[in-house]
């Protein structure tokens, strides 16, 4: 995405990095250079000229970010107007307890950039298999604890939150912050045209992830360790490239970042480049169903279901069909954003333009 500056008022130029996109429906969209946000960030904005807005230079009347909501200045974006939060970051369990009943105080902040700061220094020191695993336990227990965080935060300032999966949104009325759950929807700008044919000459592809000490990355270098040649892993690997290799890609193979975490951004990009998904059970899939959809084992067991599947082709054919029903339909980006924007409701609800509340 390139960079710049909005037209309209140069006081409400957004922080560096961070390019505010008027359109005359009254919605300016953060943007977040992150290649992992990019391109969905472009697949909404294409969404709501879609549904017959025109680029404008007008004021907002709502303010749309997308992603992680700590990446933006919630509360500066507040006070000109509403701001609706639209993340599919992963949180901690419903069974988890939770460390606090409100936005972090300075102490916890200030904790956290001292862990930022020293946290390359302290990953590169090499650990014995077992305290690797709780080292990336803990690193997921504060990555979800953070997410939390940055939703009380989105909370507190009286901005509009919604989830992609409804086991967040269940998470979150247990933190009592209010939300929807509205999936992520299908865009060509973000996972490609839909493709079935074509040669799929990888059997089997992970999308992995540049984050050390992950559970994801940990699991994946198990993997390649047990599956052979033909497990290709791949990180950081996005638009054409990605798209391309999927599109050569029979089966995916996904372990998920936090056990139980919904990966609907992955099968997006996996359905509509016509491989199937073969992942870890989700805690609530909903809208995609399991074994209509996109296949689910348990981590011991993917490699050997998504070998079956390599050698199935009616069977593969008839998953990527039925799922690429379901984003052509049901599953739109564009019918999202326009769930997410209704959402909202009468804008004076969400407080108008000011100082946010507490």
């Amino acid at each position: 995405m390139g960079g710049g500056t909005p037209s309209g008022d140069p006081a409400r130029t957004l922080p560096t990095g961070i390019l505010a996109v008027m359109l005359d429906a009254g919605v300016r969209v953060l943007d977040d250079p992150d290649p992992l946000f990019a391109e969905l960030i472009a697949a909404v904005k294409a969404s709501l000229l879609d549904l017959g807005h025109e680029a404008s230079g007008s004021d907002a009347a709502l303010t749309l970010a997308i992603g992680r909501p700590g990446r933006y200045r919630l509360a500066e974006a507040r006070r000109d107007g509403p701001v609706v939060v639209w993340t599919g970051e992963p949180l901690p369990s419903r069974a988890a307890r939770s460390h606090g009943g409100g936005a972090p105080g300075a102490s916890a902040r200030a904790l956290r950039r001292v862990r930022r700061s020293l946290g390359p220094l302290i990953r590169g020191v090499p650990l014995p298999a077992a305290l690797e695993d709780r080292r990336v336990a803990m690193t997921t227990a504060r990555l979800v604890a953070a997410n939390l965080d940055e939703l009380r935060v989105a909370d507190r300032v009286r901005a509009r939150i919604v989830v992609t999966s409804r086991d967040r949104a269940a998470r979150l009325a247990d933190a009592g912050i209010a939300s929807i759950a509205v999936p992520f929807g299908y865009h060509p700008l973000h996972a490609g045209p839909l493709a079935t044919g074509g040669t799929r000459d990888h059997p089997l592809v992970m999308l992995g992830s540049p984050a050390r000490h992950t559970r994801r990355a940990r699991l994946a270098a198990r993997m390649v360790e047990s599956a052979g040649p033909d497990l290709l892993v791949c990180h950081a690997i996005w638009g054409d490239e990605r798209a391309a290799l999927l599109r050569r890609t029979a089966v995916v193979v996904d372990v998920h970042r936090v056990p139980g975490n919904f990966v609907g951004l992955r099968l997006l990009l996996g359905i509509a480049a016509g491989a199937v998904v073969v992942t870890e059970p989700m805690t609530d899939p909903y809208p995609f169903a399991p074994g209509v959809h996109y296949v689910e084992a348990v981590e011991s067991d993917l490699l050997r279901v998504a070998r079956s599947l390599v050698g199935d082709d009616a069977r593969r054919l008839a998953i990527v069909e039925a799922g690429q029903r379901l984003l052509a339909t049901e599953l739109t980006m564009e019918r999202s954003v326009a769930r997410v924007i209704g959402s909202t409701g009468d804008l004076d609800e969400m407080g108008g333009v000011g100082e946010p509340s507490g």
